[in-house]
């Protein structure tokens, strides 16, 4: 699926480079700016929609609903609800775009294509292709069947989530006089940026992966099914790890989307983890239009670039690159040498090495061996600065020193070359961190930072101790009643972290009881504790009776069965005793899923149209003669 990104990515770039053709653009009017947020916020419900879809097929697959393939389902879009949404995005194009933006807006066709190829690249990422191959049956392996139910529902969050801030921080742009595509761009990556995705000013993305990361803990690494459930691009991981590798994988796929519905050209390669590492594709830009041809002229004489260890030399003979041009130490020469990057991965590349080396080029860069003879040799300029004050660059594998070639953008710097040791990862790092100045910071020893948001507050996405808040850190954070460093129920801290085991069980599913006859029960949850559903008798399902009310901690108070008061207590998360003015109750949660969520349990169900509303042809009850 991804092998299409490319092609938006250059369309987007080319929009991008006509745009610009015509000099800088102005603020834009009140007209262009609705078309701009109408037709930006149609593409982010376009996503939203592939992404349910997404979750749904996962779902559905490992409870073997499907009739076709797991990967033929996620663009069949049965009900039509995909293709509405791109129906909006042309319409409203068409009423509202009258008067074109001079940026930022690629047309409705583009928004729609890079929306919905965000969000199918992104479940293959987390996945692999085929789909079906990595589907877990609910039958087989129940438990890692709702892992991974579990985690695409967070992942699709924290996407849907991204998307959102970037649109209220484009819209604050827009309003704000923006009159380039380079201030839509910083709501993507501007740290500076109120209320761009790297800012998160209102903490929603840092709860998202918090949340993404309680559900992990939870529902698979508890379980021992995390490293087997996930066989796409972060496939072995589990715990923090895994979390921070779907987020980064997040982050590419909605950097990607961005860049199609706004032709924009962020630099996702280095948003999704701050290297240039060829984890996200950008795009590469149009072929630029091929100009005259010009008479030719005489040879010029090659000149070749300072010798800097660039490996971005070109390349002669058998490979070699053409070494040449000057070196610092005028004791020096320039020669070529090569390494490998990756296992057969060959770079090569110019080093200036000192005269009378006894270390030839298949030794550049010098091996122990003869490091002593070839240290004085190379001559690396520094060309960015050194690491701040306190702090040195270091290998994060070993602890390695090295020159200070430092890179304030992401922390990053380069090595004195050591032969082994060359291309691992290098950062500045410090002797402790220091949780709360809003740098993530490697200590030589102890704890890795995972977060700093630049404050000393819980609760908000990351601790105090610079670790990601959630259910099971051994820390009592806002929110917790208790923190025993794990999610065990049954031992005096739930997994939900709260002293009451039976504060965090949501009601949402379908319940059965018998009253002279056996009743079904829908029940719907919302996240403040309001209570909305129906209920019917099984043997008379047409005779629905609504019902209302609200759950706090282990408690329900109801209005039901044709106006009843009832009194409800949760004995378990799926059972409770409910009390009426004659008699107790006993009910309990036959599944999560209920009559109108919109997907068809044939086990239960004969229709469900998404709703519970009686008269339209699929009744409260789910029965098609409602």
């Amino acid at each position: 699926m991804s092998t299409r990104i490319p092609m938006l990515r250059a369309a987007a770039a080319a929009l991008l480079v006509l745009a610009c053709a015509g000099g800088a653009a102005a603020q834009q009017s009140k007209d262009q700016q609705k078309c701009l947020n109408t037709v930006n916020k149609d593409g982010a419900l376009v996503a939203k929609a592939q992404g349910k879809a997404n979750v749904a097929c996962v779902k559905d697959a490992g409870l073997g609903k499907l009739v076709g393939t797991a990967e033929s389902c996620l663009t069949a879009d049965p009900k039509g609800k995909l293709q509405k949404a791109k129906d909006k995005t042309v319409a409203d194009a068409a009423k509202s775009c009258g008067t074109a933006p001079g940026f930022g807006y690629p047309g409705a066709a583009a928004t729609n294509a890079g929306a919905e190829q965000a969000e199918l690249d992104l479940i293959e990422d987390v996945f692999g292709e085929p789909l079906d191959a990595a589907i877990t049956s609910c039958t087989a392996n129940k438990a890692g069947c709702q892992c991974q139910q579990k985690v695409a529902a967070g992942v699709q969050k924290i996407a849907d989530t991204k998307l959102a801030e970037f649109l209220k921080c484009k819209k604050a742009v827009l309003k704000n006089g923006a009159n380039a595509a380079a201030a839509l761009e910083d709501c993507v990556d501007d740290a500076a940026t109120a209320g761009s995705i790297v800012a998160d000013t209102k903490g929603k993305i840092a709860k998202a992966v918090a949340k993404l990361g309680t559900d992990v803990a939870k529902k698979c690494d508890a379980l021992g099914v995390t490293t087997t459930s996930f066989p796409g691009t972060c496939t072995g991981m589990s715990g923090n790890a895994l979390v921070q590798c779907l987020d980064r994988l997040v982050e590419c796929r909605v950097c990607q989307a961005i860049n199609d519905m706004d032709a924009l050209l962020v630099n996702c390669d280095l948003f999704d983890d701050g290297a240039a590492n060829g984890t996200c594709d950008s795009g590469t830009g149009p072929t630029p239009t091929p100009g005259p041809t010009a008479t030719p002229g005489p040879t010029p004489t090659t000149t070749l670039p300072p010798c800097e260890g660039d490996p971005d030399f070109p390349e002669t003979g058998a490979g070699w690159p053409a070494c040449g041009g000057t070196c610092p130490d005028p004791n020096d020469v320039c020669q070529a040498y090569t390494y490998e990057l990756t296992l057969g991965s060959t770079t090569r590349g110019c080093a200036c090495v000192h005269t009378g080396s006894v270390c030839g080029p298949s030794d550049l860069p010098p091996t122990p061996g003869c490091s002593a003879a070839c240290t004085l040799g190379f001559s690396l300029t520094p060309t960015i600065g050194a690491c701040p004050s306190g702090s040195a660059c270091m290998a994060d594998e070993a602890l390695y020193t090295c020159t200070n070639l430092y890179d304030p953008s992401d922390g990053t710097c380069t090595p004195l070359p050591d032969h082994g040791n060359f291309f691992k990862k290098y950062r500045c790092r410090v002797p402790e961190t220091a949780c709360g100045n809003g740098i993530v910071e490697t200590p030589f020893v102890g704890t890795p930072e995972q977060c700093d948001d630049g404050n000393a507050v819980q609760g908000d996405g990351c601790s105090t101790t610079c670790q990601f808040n959630f259910c099971g850190n051994g820390t009592v954070e806002p929110g917790e009643q208790c923190d025993d460093g794990n999610v065990t129920s049954g031992d005096g801290c739930s997994f939900l972290c709260q002293l009451n085991e039976l504060e965090g069980c949501n009601v949402t599913g379908t319940w059965s009881g018998t009253i002279f006859g056996v009743y079904d029960w829908t029940l719907i949850e919302a996240p403040n504790g309001a209570v909305t559903g129906v209920t019917w008798q099984r043997a008379a399902p047409d005779l629905v009776y609504p019902t209302t009310g609200s759950r706090s901690g282990s408690g329900l108070q109801l209005v039901g069965l044709g106006g009843l008061s009832l009194s409800g207590t949760l004995t378990t998360c799926d059972a409770m005793t409910i009390l009426t003015d004659v008699f107790p109750i006993e009910i309990t949660r036959v599944r999560n899923d209920y009559c109108g969520d919109g997907v068809l349990a044939p086990a239960y169900e004969a229709c469900d149209d998404g709703n519970l509303a009686p008269g339209d042809g699929c009744s409260p009850s789910c029965a098609t003669n409602g």
